[in-house]
């Protein structure tokens, strides 16, 4: 951002405590954009939402020029769950009906907490999860509605689970960073659950849609985690002597 030749500000505090100070700066000359909604703050996450159904219409037109089935399982990321109520208000409609999953980390699971509370809860931080996209204490305000009612199974895993994802993507030519590799762990450890295999049945003649929202931030981790650079992901080397 700041390449861009935007003024940061880094607050001392989590995700939850930045959206609290940019919520102070907003004015007639100053527009907050976020993805997170709170009271009087409703119209710009609402427009944000729609913004990212275009993410979906573009995945469908994939899928019909691939000639492969449109997805019995949808597994999507969650920080405040705008981008999940895209997903639910897009596969909810039109006659489809795919199981949806929503992933979160483990220490910043708000989304889970909250369905088990029956009401947007909060989880305090420190949230510490490498998956730091995701890192946040409370849904937003007007996707938790959407959230509630049309998520099948919320999943939390922990930053292992996403390191092996990560490392499974990049064996399937996919560069994923930390937030990215989510939704596939969240997958694995839906099949490792008991429950959640009986409800998802025999997944062999089934599409899995697995939402990768991330690459790579940071090269250094990421080779790190992977054990190569992300550029020699995907790539067919040959070695000559």
């Amino acid at each position: 951002m700041e390449k861009e030749g935007a003024t940061v500000s880094i607050i001392d505090g989590d995700y939850d405590d930045a959206v609290a100070r940019s919520g102070q700066e907003a004015s007639d000359t100053c527009i907050v954009v976020s993805d997170t909604s709170w009271p009087g703050y409703e119209t710009i996450p609402s427009q944000v939402i729609e913004g990212y159904s275009t993410i979906f219409k573009e995945i469908d037109d994939a899928i019909d020029s691939s000639g492969i089935e449109h997805p019995d399982l949808v597994v999507v990321p969650m920080g405040v769950g705008a981008f999940m109520a895209a997903a639910i208000t897009h596969y909810r409609g039109g006659g489809r009906s795919p199981l949806i999953a929503g992933v979160e980390p483990l220490d910043a699971n708000c989304c889970q907490v909250s369905s088990l509370a029956g009401d947007i809860a909060h989880v305090p931080g420190p949230h510490e999860s490498i998956m730091v996209g995701l890192n946040c204490g409370r849904p937003s305000l007007i996707a938790w509605p959407r959230l509630a009612s049309g998520i099948d199974w919320f999943v939390s895993v922990d930053d292992d689970a996403a390191r092996d994802a990560m490392r499974a993507l990049a064996e399937s030519a996919v560069v994923a960073g930390e937030t990215g590799g989510a939704s596939l762990a969240g997958l694995r450890a839906l099949l490792a659950n008991e429950e959640a295999a009986a409800d998802l049945g025999d997944l062999s003649e089934k599409t899995a849609l697995v939402i990768v929202t991330e690459g790579v931030t940071d090269p250094g981790a990421y080779e790190k985690i992977v054990g190569r650079g992300h550029d020699s992901i995907g790539r067919v080397l040959t070695a000559m002597r």
